[in-house]
Formats: C-alpha cells, structure tokens, sequence
C-alpha cells in the first residue's frame, strides 16, 4: 500500500504536527518549521526551491531527504545541495546477496549499523530496503574543524554491490563492499548543545516507509528514532518505542529461509525417524 498516512500518524504520535508546504517557489521555508522532509522527488526542483532549502539549511535547519531508485536516472538538484553538505547520493541500486530478503532479492534487510544515537537501540534489529541507492560520506573531499560531519548509518555487510544501469552500456557493479545506505549529517554543534546545530538524515529508499513496508522489521523504529534526533530529542532514543500489536510479521533473509527449509525438510523429518529407530532397537532389545 503506498503513501505516507502511517509516516504522519508515527510523526503525530510522538508530539510532531505535520503539515503540507506550498508556495515554495514564491516563500522560504516557515520560521516554524523544525523539520524539512522531503519524500521520494521523482523530478527536478527548480532552482529557487534548491536556494530556499539550502538558505534553511544554512540558518540551522533540519531535513530529513529520502531518494528512491525510480528516480535514479533523475538530477533533482537536492544531490547538489547535499554534495554541499559532505553526503554522496549514488545513482545506483544496491543489492547484498547475503542479506537479500527472502523471496525479494533486490531488497536488502540490513543490520550493520554505525555508530549514531538514531541507530544505537536497533543494534539486534534489522531495517527492511527495497533496492536503495547508496548514500555516502563523499571521499576525497579536504575536512576542517568546522566541515560537515557524516556518520553512514545503515550499511551492507562486506558483500554488497551498488549497480549502475544505463541503456548504452547495461549494467554495470560500481561499488563493493560495506555500502551505505543512509548517513546522517550534523555541522555547528557545541559539545553538549545541540540547539542552533543543522542536522540532515539521507536515506537511498523512500518505500521503506511508505503505508505498505513501514512495519516491516525496525523501519518504524528508524523513523521514530530519525525524527526525535532531528528535532532534538536525544532522550526519546534510548528503547524502542511502544505500538499496538496487531499482526506479527517476520522478515527474514533468503539466507536463512534456506536454512529454515532444510531445519524443516531435513531435519524434523529425521529426528522422528531416529526417535522411532531408537524405540525399535528398545523394544527388539
């Protein structure tokens, strides 16, 4: 199911009022917006809208931006501004063979986190992407004191690929290795003041949080956690916050289906087949 309906209510139920931006070529970003989020753009922004968000950014501002492998082939400008802030956005898809979902190959059920408040409470659950394009630290790029900083928070194990497709030349493996997926940015924080600090959170999937997969795994939790260090509020990061139960869902790797199939295959069928050995060999005895 797609949309954002149960994105706004997990917004809402941790005291954020959402609303709809317009007017943004005309009008910068309200004075009383504490958080930016932009969701899946699928076609270029116009350069005045690019000069308000980098404007709001400049100004302490926080955003939370989710890109989308649909959109791969499309220069929407926010990578621009972003490149600005010390984060790479790949024009790719990444796959992990090791933690491919079961039954959904493309899609990468990832638990290799860094070392972030968002994701210090997800340490033994995983976040469920469907094909996300990397999101890196840029490399190369000279640092000083008061340059952006970037933490990758979501990353493959040592066995992903970030593929590149185009019509002329097909496919093609760009990266290997440990690749991230989503990264945080944080520029002008005082140690132990995190008030007036821009803070940024760029994630390679916007389905991930959409109605249809926002249940899958710990991707509630990520949102929860996104949302409160954007917004400043460190001390709703520790735990994993409280839902309704409604339906239990697991999301597992093909890895371990395969597992899980010869436990079930092999494995049950013959501990009853030794059971009966041993009664046999008792009552022959």
């Amino acid at each position: 199911e797609l949309g954002y309906w149960v994105f706004a209510r997990v917004l809402e139920e941790n005291n954020v009022t959402v609303k709809p931006l317009s007017g943004f070529l005309t009008n910068d970003v309200p004075d009383d917006c504490r958080l930016l989020i932009v969701a899946g753009p699928r076609i270029a922004l116009h350069d005045e809208e690019l000069g308000r968000i980098e404007k709001y950014l400049n100004q302490g501002g926080r955003l939370f931006a989710l890109f989308n492998y649909s959109a791969r082939h499309v220069n929407t400008g926010l990578e621009r501004v972003l490149a600005n802030w010390g984060v790479e956005v790949g024009r790719n898809t990444v796959r992990d063979p090791t933690q491919a979902q079961a039954g959904r190959e493309q899609n990468v059920v990832a638990n290799h986190f860094g070392p972030h408040p968002i994701v210090g409470s997800l340490r033994n659950l995983r976040v469920a992407l469907a094909l996300p394009r990397s999101i890196q630290a840029r490399r190369g790029v000279p640092s000083s004191a008061d340059a952006p900083k970037v933490v990758e928070l979501v990353t493959t194990s040592e066995n992903g690929l970030a593929i590149v497709e185009s019509r002329t030349a097909g496919a093609k493996v760009e990266l290997t290795g440990a690749i991230s997926m989503i990264a945080a940015v944080e520029k002008g924080a005082i140690p132990g003041v995190s008030a007036g600090a821009t803070r940024i959170v760029v994630a390679g999937d916007s389905f991930f949080l959409e109605n249809g997969a926002i249940a899958q795994g710990a991707n509630r939790d990520f949102l929860r956690n996104a949302a409160n260090w954007l917004l400043n509020r460190e001390l709703l990061l520790e735990g994993i916050g409280p839902r309704v139960v409604k339906e239990y869902r697991v999301t597992i790797t093909d890895a371990e289906l395969t597992r899980l199939r010869w436990v079930l295959l092999g494995g049950l069928p013959g501990s009853v087949l030794f059971l009966g050995w041993l009664v046999w060999l008792r009552r022959k005895s």
